[in-house]
């Protein structure tokens, strides 16, 4: 029986996520456990079902069922009910157990089977306590939908040095931050977000999930509001989430887009706009905001990321995210050492070449990146990185560091695997990003024809040492990634740049895809050349582009 009219809608990685809609006045039935011996004879027909999750499922490891199992939702559901109340047993194996439980299967029983019913989740005195009632007397419940929440809290209050005598606590306005979320996708895409919000000395840096268990945190593309409290200049936030398009494999994970946030700080009640999961991502550096820096102290327990194409102990790691943005909204996907992200966003086998004075060097075999060794004289390096939507070429001088110039927060590779104490210093190689803000529709096409404007960023890596300032930036564009026409740039300082195309009407264009390509440089001659091919796709202002 298939009942998943909507494969982008997941619980708990089960299709067929079904919300409750309306106002309805429901009887209640109990159902047990949900076997099918149980069910023999109810009529469930427009009610709705009160199911008990005893978690008793076996499997070969014998590990416990500590959620509600799937084959008795599906039982249930397949009786006709409405919609599902569940509660976990009092002598579930895995007591106590959060609400909304988690649904689980049975290990080697096939792919994950669809929900297909609306489900709400009590505790278990309230289960027992329904039970009882409908002991008693018929019980009808009056059901009223909620539709996806425009806003969510993220609250970490911090108690340190005693032990407060309750853990409840009232947030005034003048406490909380307010960030207006824009979350892109060119099609539906179930959206599941985590916050880690901690300090640098924090001994454990856990993520609050705030869609791990029961329905996804909601569909898009959409608007949504998240307030942070309380703030602090003393407290680090980072967003990291998933979009996945298509449901389960292989569609869902072949249409995958991560994308995290660098550290940033909420120190003020004050509202801010943040656009996600915006193309186009290019090869860039971690870096993070001022503030961030100022806080984060060599001794941090944790860790800001490897630091981006930086050298040490003779060795080169080319390990570095896709990013986009620019400061301020700097955005990355989780670790372009990760072969299925790149994979999920047509990035996949980034091929890394290395050139010194015109002679290519060898990679050290056996690792999952190209690491490179460098010789400790001055050389003049040209590096390049291929894949299926970018092309790059680096050029750029280099010789061993005498000193550590990374900034505080950062690993280097070679600390990271053997232990060096040698300086550590992030190459002065040019990155390009774009920021597309403002330009894109919530769909990530850009209306035509006509004009649109966006922001280009040229930078190095965060530095304790000063980096060469950027010196210009060209910029073209295609409709068929052959024909290049140059765009119109101009410079607005600390190596951002604005940009004005205009896009032609379909008539006069090769597609509607859009590739870019930029060369930046800076004033010691560092340079980048980068394609990126199909950055974004245009749409027609009038149906049938007949402008």
């Amino acid at each position: 029986m298939s009942v998943c009219t909507e494969p982008h809608l997941v619980q708990d990685g089960h299709p067929g996520w079904v919300p409750f809609t309306g106002s309805q006045d429901l009887p209640l039935v109990d159902v047990g456990t949900g076997s099918v011996d149980e069910l023999a004879g109810l009529d469930l027909a427009g009610k709705l079902a009160l199911l008990e999750a005893d978690g008793t499922f076996d499997n070969p490891f014998g590990a416990a069922a500590c959620g509600v199992d799937i084959v008795m939702i599906q039982n249930v559901r397949d009786a006709g009910a409405a919609g599902l109340v569940v509660f976990p047993s009092p002598d579930h194996v895995c007591a106590p157990l959060p609400i909304p439980l988690r649904i689980v299967q049975e290990q080697f029983t096939g792919p994950a089977k669809e929900v297909g019913i609306p489900n709400v989740h009590v505790s278990t005195q309230e289960g027992l306590d329904l039970r009882a009632q409908l002991a008693a007397e018929p019980v009808t419940v009056r059901v009223d939908g909620t539709p996806e929440t425009p806003y969510s809290y993220v609250l970490k209050p911090y108690e340190e040095g005693h032990v407060p005598d309750s853990l409840h606590y009232t947030l005034t306005d003048a406490q909380l931050a307010a960030v207006e979320l824009d979350f892109h996708a060119p099609r539906p895409t179930t959206f599941r977000q985590h916050r880690s919000v901690w300090k640098p000395d924090d001994l454990v840096k856990a993520a609050l999930r705030l869609s791990d268990h029961g329905a996804p945190a909601f569909v898009g593309p959409r608007s949504h509001t998240e307030y942070f409290g309380p703030v602090s200049r003393e407290v680090l936030h980072t967003r990291s989430g998933l979009g996945r398009q298509g449901g389960l494999a292989p569609e869902g994970y072949r249409n995958r887009m991560q994308r995290a946030s660098f550290p940033e700080i909420f120190d003020q009640p004050a509202q801010a706009r943040q656009q996600w999961y915006l193309p186009p991502k290019t090869p860039g550096a971690r870096s993070a905001p001022e503030a961030v820096y100022d806080l984060v102290g060599p001794d941090a327990l944790q860790s800001l990321g490897m630091c981006t194409l930086c050298r040490q102990s003779g060795i080169l790691l080319t390990h570095l995210p896709l990013v986009t943005g620019g400061p301020g909204s700097w955005q990355h996907d989780l670790g372009a050492g990760s072969s299925a992200s790149l994979a999920e966003e047509g990035f996949f086998d980034l091929e890394f070449r290395l050139f010194r004075d015109g002679a290519e060097i060898a990679p050290v075999p056996g690792l999952p990146w190209a690491v490179f060794p460098m010789p400790a004289a001055p050389g003049s390096y040209r590096m390049t990185a291929q894949g299926p939507q970018t092309e790059v070429t680096w050029t750029f001088t280099s010789s061993e560091p005498v000193e550590d110039t990374r900034r505080p927060g950062h690993t280097c590779f070679m600390e990271l695997i053997s232990g060096s104490t040698d300086p550590c210093s992030p190459e002065p190689i040019v990155f390009a990003s774009y920021d597309l803000a403002g330009s894109l529709e919530l769909d990530n096409t850009v209306l035509a024809p006509g004009a649109q404007r966006f922001s280009v960023h040229a930078y190095h890596s965060p530095s304790t040492a000063p980096m060469p300032e950027i010196a210009g930036l060209e910029l073209s564009v295609s409709y068929d990634g052959e024909q290049w026409s140059p765009a119109r740039v101009r410079p607005a300082g600390d190596g951002r740049f604005e940009v004005t195309l205009v896009h032609p009407p379909a008539r006069a264009r090769a597609s509607d895809q859009v590739s870019l390509r930029v060369e930046a440089w800076d004033e010691a001659g560092n340079r980048i050349e980068q394609i990126t091919r199909d950055a974004f796709i245009l749409t027609d202002r009038v149906p049938g582009g007949a402008l």
